[in-house]
């Protein structure tokens, strides 16, 4: 939410305001995700930003406007990620994390990565539109300022040990 703040509220005063609030709109919106993972209920990660920025009083309209709008154009998600948010929520609270898929300005269309995500349906094969290719390069130019994903929600992924080297570290140089 800080990438948002920062970089898509041009009025310095109303961005200085919205980032005071941010912590306790951080805090607001995961009680409301641990809510909705335990009542087993899809509520959007957008939905429930949205709804505590609207009953924020210390910023203007416009700003709610311009924050909720990047966030609600975000592929950001809480509910169908267990290792990611409800697992690590649960054994550490305040650590669980938000999944997003952004799709690379590099895509080809050849639906690869559709096929293997199989029947997660976090990705769909769709007919390109100018409003898509909007949303698409929205979503890019945002996932290029984010910081680094911590390695603790990028799972045992280990390249080492996917190339088939001992003990999954790097070969010894001689």
């Amino acid at each position: 939410m800080k990438t948002a703040a920062n970089y898509y509220v041009p009025d310095t005063a109303e961005r200085q305001k919205l980032v005071v609030e941010l912590k306790g709109i951080e805090e607001r919106v995961r009680a409301a995700m641990v809510s909705a993972v335990e009542g087993k209920q899809k509520t959007p990660f957008k939905d429930l930003v949205r709804q505590e920025v609207e009953a924020l009083t210390t910023i203007n309209e416009k700003t709610k406007t311009q924050f909720a709008g990047i966030i609600s154009t975000l592929p950001l998600a809480y509910n169908n990620v267990p290792a990611i948010f409800r697992t690590l929520e649960k054994k550490t609270p305040g650590q669980g994390g938000l999944f997003s898929i952004f799709v690379s300005d590099l895509c080809k269309g050849c639906g690869e990565c559709v096929q293997v995500c199989g029947d997660h349906d976090a990705l769909r094969m769709t007919v390109e539109t100018e409003e898509l290719n909007a949303s698409l390069t929205t979503a890019q130019i945002f996932s290029r300022l984010l910081p680094d994903t911590p390695q603790k929600y990028l799972g045992l992924y280990n390249r080492w040990r996917t190339a088939g080297f001992a003990r999954g570290r790097a070969p010894e140089s001689p």
